[in-house]
């Protein structure tokens, strides 16, 4: 009798073990069995719906105003021979535009934004010593902008003699010089590693989008980078030509930026330290060099008085 108790037992106990597994699949398909298909869709709604971003109303009316600020910068550029190409974008919030921002434009000058943002970021880096010096040779000359070509060949110069010049009388021998030192395939190869998309060899050539791309890294290396940052930065805000970005904005508002001039080409990139600091790209082909340098000053004004006040 003892033994068939126990086995009755173990069998009475395996039986409610068996029932408590299959418990909760019962239950949830009752569940489902009840949900109705309108109730699903509800659901999937409801959880679509949760995954949204939210915007505030801040957000909207900013998203608007620079909406109608593209626009109006559209049908101005309208009146105007050749193409512009134009890049916005809002250091604070992260907002942006873009006119034409990733056809590919002449650089001409503009080239050396990302050749002294590579150039420098190898100085933080330890592989280049700045105040190491490099000979100027006959194959460095060019005409144009800056004062070496007016110096003997086989002057010598510092790196960091060479990257001023370049930036501030857009000196087309220091960059030269520069280019020999470091490699046109390295710099190139930079400009696509952090993101270049108009990134050609043997041509110098870029997009809008890309100038934007190369001064925000520029104002990056600035805030992240103590007293080297900020003498690439005093080099950009601190440039011979300044009739363009900076010629229509109130004197207070530093601008740092790089101009580019060739034949039927007008740009000009920057960083514009307004009271909320911006970006801005513009860029040129097929206009007219005698109202280049104005179209790119009322742009940007344009984008000041919208934005700043």
């Amino acid at each position: 009798m003892m033994l068939l108790a126990v086995v009755f037992f173990v069998l009475f106990f395996h039986s409610l073990v068996s029932i408590a597994k299959n418990l909760p699949q019962q239950i949830e398909g009752s569940s489902r069995a009840k949900q109705s298909p309108d109730t699903e869709v509800l659901m999937q709604k409801f959880q679509s719906a949760s995954l949204k971003p939210v915007t505030t109303p801040q957000q909207n009316q900013e998203s608007e105003n620079l909406a109608n600020l593209k626009n109006k910068i559209a049908s101005y550029l309208a009146n105007y021979h050749g193409e512009y190409g134009v890049y916005y974008y809002d250091l604070t919030s992260g907002q942006e535009f873009g006119i034409n921002d990733t056809d590919q434009f002449t650089s001409a000058s503009c080239e050396k934004v990302p050749l002294n943002l590579y150039l420098y970021n190898q100085i933080q880096s330890g592989a280049v010593n700045p105040d190491g010096t490099l000979t100027y040779l006959q194959e460095d000359y060019e005409t144009g902008t800056g004062s070496i070509q007016y110096q003997p060949v086989g002057t010598q110069y510092t790196i960091r003699e060479l990257s001023m010049l370049s930036i501030t009388q857009s000196d087309n021998v220091a960059a030269n010089m520069l280019i020999r030192f470091l490699g046109m395939p390295n710099i190139k190869n930079y400009m696509r590693q952090v993101g270049g998309q108009v990134v050609l060899d043997g041509q110098n050539v870029s997009c809008p989008r890309d100038m934007g791309l190369y001064m925000k890294l520029v104002y990056e290396f600035y805030e992240n980078n103590g007293t080297l940052g900020n003498e690439l930065m005093n080099n950009f805000l601190n440039t011979d030509y300044n009739d363009r970005l900076p010629a229509l904005l109130p004197s207070s508002v530093k601008v740092a930026h790089k101009i580019g001039n060739e034949v039927n080409v007008v740009n000009d990139a920057g960083i514009v330290f307004a009271p909320e600091p911006y970006i801005v790209a513009v860029m040129s082909k097929d206009v007219y060099e005698s109202e280049g340098p104005a179209v790119i000053a009322n742009i940007s004004k344009m984008i000041y008085n919208s934005t700043q006040i």
